[in-house]
């Protein structure tokens, strides 16, 4: 997530023009990309328990 933000952060401070892409990045995908990395590995770590 924090490597997410920092790029689109960088680039949000760096860019002229409109910032939603930036934006959506930053508190969007960021932390719904650490939902399923974290729902990823609790679903395979149930698998293995098997």
């Amino acid at each position: 997530m924090a490597v997410i933000f920092v790029f689109a952060a960088i680039s949000l401070a760096t860019a002229s023009g409109t910032h939603w892409t930036q934006l959506f990045a930053m508190f969007i995908f960021a932390p719904v990309s650490v939902l399923g990395g974290f729902l990823y590995l609790r679903v395979t770590d149930s698998t293995k328990m098997v």
